[in-house]
């Protein structure tokens, strides 16, 4: 459970994460294949500002890399993200994996940027709360303004304002914003006007 807001730029505190790990910023929490998140975070209302990763050559860039089934992440606003990765990127999670595994009532601001995706269909995912919803996951009352950037700005696949792409997974009454974004596509939510939202 977060118990307070936390300052990711705020080089009086130690918590600058911008000079954490060489320049690489924040590690994500869990990955693929063995390591995935599989507990529960409460945000607890809390707000996590101005977090930043630069891992460009690397996939499942986010607060949580990946879950597994039963993960929850809850309650927890992410403003002001600056996230560079590979692919897979996303403001709380790279990908949200597994039955009952669930992000809800959480929101993310600032920029999520893909350095891979030349081409339609290289796998350019990336997503303003996850870049991938898998197998019976759920994203549930949560938003995103953040833009969201790959190096194939036209293709209208995996470069998701809210989620880059949905297997088998459901999303509930969340949502993007279409003007700040300038993106019509999401692998799933409703998009809004900034006044809408």
């Amino acid at each position: 459970i977060l118990n307070n807001d936390i300052d990711c730029g705020d080089p009086t505190s130690g918590n600058d994460t911008s000079i954490w790990n060489e320049g690489a910023g924040f590690a994500p929490i869990g990955d693929c294949w063995g390591t995935e998140f599989s507990g529960s975070f409460n945000g607890n209302g809390h707000v996590i500002t101005d977090l930043f990763i630069n891992r460009p050559t690397t996939d499942r860039q986010a607060l949580f890399g990946c879950t597994t089934a039963g993960a929850t992440i809850q309650k927890v606003g992410m403003i002001n993200v600056q996230i560079t990765g590979q692919r897979y990127a996303g403001g709380i999670v790279g990908i949200l994996s597994g039955a009952g595994s669930t992000v809800s009532n959480s929101y993310v601001t600032g920029n999520i940027t893909l350095v891979l995706g030349a081409e339609a269909g290289s796998g350019q995912y990336a997503g303003g709360i996850a870049a991938g919803l898998e197998a019976g996951a759920t994203l549930v009352n949560s938003y995103s303004t953040a833009v969201v950037t790959t190096s194939y700005p036209d293709e209208l696949y995996g470069e998701g304002r809210l989620v880059g792409y949905n297997y088998s997974s459901t999303v509930t009454n969340s949502f993007w914003d279409t003007q700040v974004s300038g993106e019509p596509f999401s692998a799933g939510g409703t998009g809004k006007t900034t006044s809408d939202m």
